[in-house]
């Protein structure tokens, strides 16, 4: 994993996406994001990381259909936090993806 993809997941509260690594397991992986949540989001506040919708499993849904169609991982990152700061209270899979499609297209 890349130290972007671990940024993101701590502050997206991920902690199966922790859990990939060797080692980590489901307590270890919460403790993580307990202790080091709070730090990454004042160190980078504006930072290429992935920042949490309201329901992170939408998000990472959404993802991965537009990585399906073929958008690019880290663009269709850069536009659901846009998605994020444009629209919080965006939830459905359904709509998250339009509004990806639009910022990039």
């Amino acid at each position: 994993m890349s130290v972007d993809e671990i940024r993101s997941a701590i502050i997206g509260e991920q902690a199966h996406v922790l859990q990939r690594a060797k080692g980590i397991g489901p307590k270890a992986s919460k403790q993580i994001i307990l202790d080091l949540k709070t730090k990454l989001t004042k160190e980078a506040p504006d930072g290429p990381v992935l920042l949490p919708l309201a329901d992170s499993a939408a998000r990472d849904e959404a993802l991965t259909a537009l990585l399906a169609l073929g958008i690019n991982r880290i663009a269709g990152q850069k536009a659901l936090n846009q998605i994020l700061k444009d629209q919080p209270g965006i939830t459905r899979v359904e709509d998250i993806i339009r509004a990806a499609l639009k910022i990039l297209h």
